[in-house]
Formats: C-alpha cells, structure tokens, sequence
C-alpha cells in the first residue's frame, strides 16, 4: 500500500507513544503519527478488522470474524483466541480485551485477558434492545467502556437504488467492570457508530441525516453521518466510523476509505492513510521480538557498564535489548582524576567526570568504545626513603639554571690539548631546544697515549646533539680512545639542589612537585621519568655524588591501552621486570592501577616493594654490601593528583634528545669504584625508555 499523505501532526518528533492502527486490505497495519510508512502486522492470508494494540504494545488484536479474536502476543510470535469475540478495545491501563459477543442474536459487552481468561460479561440487557451493545471503547482511566446501545426502533430508511440501508437508532452508553450501566449521550446516533472519552476530549459518530415523508430521510444526502469532537462538527461523510481518541486529546477516524486524523488541541483535518478501523494506541507498539545487541568495548584502564542489563567488564562486553530501548553505557575510569577521555562512536549525548555516560536508542546492533587515558591511571605512586635528602626538581628549571660545558680529559689527551674543561653558555643563557638541535659546538682536542708518550692532538668538532655525555662512555661512538671522560654537560649552580622540599601533598594536588615527563608509546608502553637535582650515595666503597638523576619505570601495555607489566631500574642495570599479577599479588598495586614505586635513598633506584637488604645483584661486580635499602615509609608522591596537566610528553620538550651529561662531577669515587661520576643522559632517541622487545 502507498502513503496517501504524510503531513506532520502535533505530536513531538520523540514521542514513542501515539500511533495509529488500522485495518486495510483484510491486513492490520501500524504506523507512527510522524509521516512514516505504514508496516504490516500480519499478512496472514485471513481477514483481519478492527484492531486494537495493548498499552506495552505487546499485544495485538483484531476480528477474524466466526473465528472470533485473535491475539498475537509479539515477543514470542504466538496467537491465542478469543472464541466468538469481535470488535477488540485493549485497556489503556492493563491487558485486558473489551469486545462484543453476539449469540442468538444478541450481542454484549465483555472483559477478558489477552489469552481470554478472566472473561466476564458486562451487561446484560441485549435481549431487550433493538441491536444489542456494539463497539466498546475503554476510557482512558480504564474504568468505564463506552459503547453504542441500539435501543430504539429504525430512525429512517435511506433509498440506495433497489435496496434500503436501514438507520437504527443507537446511544452512547458506558458501563463500569463492575457492570453498571449509565446514559453517557441521549442523542440518537446511526448504525456502526462508536464514541471514546479521553485526553479530556471527547468525540462520538452521529447521523447526518433528517427523517423525511415515508420514513425515509432526505433523498440524495450529500454526507450520512458527522464527526462530533467537544460538540463542534468537525467533519463529515458518507462512510464515517470508529473513532479513537488518544491519551493527549489527538482523534483518529475512518471516512471513506481513508484514516483521518486531527491533532490535539484542534487544527485541520489530515488524510493519513487508506484504511479503516482504526485505533490509537498510547503504549509502544514496537515489534518486542526485536532486538539490538549493545556492544561495549574499552580502551585503557577502566569498566563499562551497559544498563539495562547486568553486562560490567573491563574489556569487551555485550547486552541484547528489546530495539527502541534507552541505553546508558557508563564508562568509570581506574583514575577518576583525569582518567575518562570520551567515547568512540557514541549515537548520543556523553556526559564527562570522573564516570562518563554514553544515552542513546537502541535502534539496532551498536558497538561503543569508552577510551580512558593510561597515563594518569597508571603514574606511579612514590614513596622516598624515610631520609631522602634530595628530591625531585623540574628537569627545565635545571637547564635554567645551569651553565653548559666541555669536559676535557685531565690525562689520556693529545699533546698540546686543553686540560681545563671550557665553558660554552653560561648560566641562565641556555636556549633549550638548540641542546638536541646540535647548535651548540666544540672543537675538541683528542689524541691517545702509548707507551706512556703522548701523540699531538687532533681537533674534531662535535656538537650537543652528539652522544657525548662523559656518563655514557661505554655506549658513546669512540672518536677517541681516551676512556670516554670527555664531552658536554649540565653544570648546576650549587644553591639551585640546596634547600628543596619534598612533595607536598597540601589539598590533595602536591602543588609544589614538578611536572612528570612521560614517553607514550600506545598499546607498548608508558614510561615515566623522574628527575632529581642531585644523586648523593655514601657506602662502603662507593662515593657516587653528583649533580643530576634521571630515573624511570615503564608500564607496558597490551592491544587494549592496559597494563600487563611494570619494568623499574636500578643504577646501571638493566629493568627489573614484574607481570602485572604478580604486582598485584605483591601488593605493589595503589588503588586500582598504580604501580607502588620505592625510591632507594640517595640514589633513587626504583623497586616495586621496600627492600631491608642493601645487597643488589645489579651490575654483577657490585658485592655483598654496597646497594640499596628502603625500609618502608617516607614521603608519599601521588604523582597522578594534578590530573592530566600534571604529565608533558617528553619528546615534546625543548631538551629532548641532549647528547651531553645532566650534571656535573662532584666526587671522583673510591679506589675500588673509581669516578669521575657524572650526571646521566637525560632521555632522548639515544636512551632506551623501555625495556627490550616493549
């Protein structure tokens, strides 16, 4: 069938309630009040008139004439029977049928429930009328079915060419469940006419006719019958009947051939369809065996939950929900603070905080993905040694206020080379980003020593970007063959490590720590840098002082931006390397995902749990006393606090790739562990920040 017209009626766009059903074709068709095609409920080789659907739209029903009603309950595709019922009226307010039943030529108003149990008679006066009761409709409070009563003798006859349609007189009646009967309209109304009160309007079919000579009414009529809405004639026609009545005061008709329709609160009448019989229906009348499977994936460390339902999980869950269903997916994040970035595909509204909700109608299968932000989930939770001395500084700030200079080798040089270390930018004067760019310069003086006679030097020039860091001598390319304890570095002013504070955890935000860099590689890894102003360690045998401390740890992540491992290094070592479970059984896990960080006294070495021992077994020529020690307790740094502003990429930085030291020689080691000892390589494409095959 074609839509006759699809004008917009004055229902809003989003309401799901209201729409009309009706019979065309010996089908039973259903079709929103919004312009949209109409669909076929059955298609059943059968003839099926006057339909109804229930409040939930569970249910529909219609005549089928001798055969009586059918029901067709939607979510299981089953059809039970209403033996002998017709003209079905479903309760706005529970399950319940009205319908008529005629036997022996007398025709009554009952109530079943959509299987036909339950069933009652309501009256019981048919015997006695003209016609019997017809065309039941509920109220809309579910507490009185209006219906046609054909109490009077015929009102006239109309001529149709050879026959005679006879105009019996009918009355708008209502009767209660309890059975009683009360006079609802005394106007005399014409055969197959129907009356609903509801939405505060009431409408009813009359006869448009006029009794004439003979008991005929007036000959040639241009209309027989008339739409009476509040007691205004709305429209007319030959063929005008059923009328429903919508929760909201909208009136839906049948008038030759057509359905017609007047919105609520009055306006023009509109031709929706070709059809008859029809019914609104205020429940929603969506199929219920039809079904939308809501997926709900996750990016990074944290839960959807999918609702309604029961589906939670951290990677990828689903839930199958009736189609047209509102659906919240809530996504919570393992670090409230700056942990929720958003949703990938999200058909609605998404709501931000620490718990992101993604709402939208479940029109069909839908896949939605909550991406959380690994980097503040998954900052470490530090804790320093109950004595640490020296702490964290901001690796900027130490460009700052630092000098750049050349080391230059005290013994093994060229004859005639410089013995002095020169200075190249002094204090304060530093322009960051030529550190990695390479736009700071010096000719070295190199030569070599042997057998004990030194060669003239030769001059090479080398730049920042270079790996030169007099640290790194076992890893730097060797231009020289003079131990490596040459090259450019960082040289602190002394007062700039005197006098720092640890991180103070003042209203939650530790405002006086500096910024974390980070090295994201994602689904690889997360490392995070830590930098201190100076590395002060002691022992027995080991006199390791120096300006600058780089350190790290690595959180390895998997195809789903989450955490299966945690690397932590130690001096010269290679990472210590801890699957993610045994974090967790380690009890090296703060909150829901942040690996505990022990910074060793001094050093700041990095371990997963306190270490009583100062014995390490890293590198293999450290012995039995000399290492690292944390007992426990200390200064706390939650490093995630300051949310996602707290954390900078590092390769972003202006210093990212310096090949020189970060920080001068202060001790020139024992006999056993000779110094010079520098400060490290900062981070940069010449350091590693994660562990191999990462």
């Amino acid at each position: 069938m074609a839509l006759l017209a699809a004008a917009a009626p004055s229902l809003a766009a989003d309401d799901p309630a209201t729409r009309v059903v009706f019979a065309d074709g010996c089908d039973i068709w259903i079709a929103p009040l919004t312009g949209e095609a109409p669909q076929n409920l059955t298609g059943s080789p059968a003839c099926e008139t006057n339909p109804t659907v229930s409040r939930t739209g569970r249910f529909v029903a219609w005549g089928t004439g001798v055969a009586g009603i059918s029901v067709l309950d939607r979510t299981t595709g089953g059809v039970t029977s209403v033996p002998g019922g017709q003209s079905p009226d479903f309760s706005p307010v529970t399950d319940d049928i009205a319908f008529t039943v005629s036997s022996s030529g007398v025709t009554d108003i009952y109530v079943s429930g959509p299987d036909g149990s339950g069933r009652r008679k309501l009256t019981t006066d048919a015997q006695t009328l003209t016609s019997g009761n017809r065309f039941p409709r509920w109220s809309d409070d579910g507490e009185e079915i209006i219906f046609s009563r054909g109490e009077g003798a015929p009102f006239c006859r109309v001529d149709r060419g050879g026959y005679d349609d006879l105009c019996v007189s009918y009355r708008l009646a209502g009767v209660t469940l309890t059975g009683v009967v009360t006079e609802i309209l005394a106007e005399p109304l014409t055969a197959f006419s129907s009356g609903q009160r509801s939405g505060g309007v009431f409408a009813y079919v009359r006869n448009a006719l006029e009794p004439a000579s003979g008991g005929y009414c007036v000959t040639e009529p241009t209309a027989d019958r008339e739409l009476v809405v509040d007691g205004v004639v709305r429209d007319s026609a030959t063929s005008l009947s059923r009328v429903a009545v919508g929760p909201r005061g909208d009136v839906v008709y049948a008038a030759d051939g057509d359905v017609r329709y007047i919105p609520a609160g009055g306006g023009d009448v509109r031709t929706l369809f070709p059809g008859s019989q029809p019914d609104l229906t205020i429940g929603d009348t969506r199929d219920p065996r039809a079904r939308a499977r809501v997926t709900a994936d996750v990016d990074g460390p944290g839960v959807v939950e999918i609702r309604p339902g029961d589906a939670e999980c951290a990677s990828e869950c689903a839930e199958v929900v009736t189609a047209g269903d509102e659906v919240t997916v809530r996504a919570v994040a393992d670090e409230p603070k700056g942990g929720f970035v958003g949703f990938r595909d999200c058909p609605g509204p998404v709501t931000y905080g620490p718990v992101g909700t993604c709402r939208f109608t479940a029109e069909g299968d839908v896949t939605v993905t909550a991406v959380f932000d690994p980097i503040p989930s998954y900052a470490p939770w530090v804790q320093f040694h109950p004595r640490e001395r020296h702490w964290p500084m901001d690796p900027s700030e130490f460009v700052r206020r630092s000098s750049l200079d050349f080391a230059n080798p005290n013994g093994a040089h060229g004859r005639g080379c410089p013995t002095k270390d020169a200075r190249i930018v002094g204090r304060g004067k530093i322009i960051s980003s030529w550190l990695p760019d390479g736009r700071y310069r010096y000719r070295y003086c190199s030569g070599l020593v042997r057998r004990g006679a030194q060669a003239p030097g030769r001059r090479v020039t080398l730049t920042t970007r270079q790996l030169t860091a007099p640290a790194e001598t076992k890893n730097k390319a060797k231009v020289t063959a003079d131990n490596g304890r040459w090259g450019f570095y960082l040289n602190l002013d002394n007062d700039a490590w005197k006098g720092r504070t640890p991180p103070d955890e003042s209203g939650g935000t530790y405002p006086n720590a500096p910024v974390m860099y980070v090295q994201y590689v994602p689904r690889r890894y997360i490392t995070y840098w830590f930098f201190s102003a100076r590395n002060y360690v002691k022992l027995a045998g080991v006199k390791d002082v120096h300006e600058g401390d780089w350190e790290r740890i690595a959180v390895r992540l998997d195809t789903r931006n989450q955490a299966v491992a945690a690397g932590y290094w130690q001096h010269l070592c290679d990472a210590d390397v801890h699957s993610w479970a045994k974090m967790r059984r380690d009890g090296a896990i703060a909150g829901r995902s942040h690996p505990r960080v022990y910074v060793a006294k001094g050093a700041h070495a990095s371990y997963h749990v306190p270490r009583r021992s100062t014995r390490i077994s890293c590198p293999p020529w450290v012995t039995k006393g000399v290492g690292d020690s944390h007992p426990g307790g200390g200064v706390t740094w939650e490093t995630w606090q300051k949310g996602a502003g707290g954390f900078r990429e590092a390769t972003k930085a202006p210093w990212y790739g310096f090949g020189g030291s970060w920080g001068s020689e202060t001790s020139e080691g024992t006999k056993r562990f000779p110094g010079p000892f520098w400060g490290p390589l900062g981070p940069g494409p010449k350091k590693r920040p994660a562990p191999a095959g990462w």
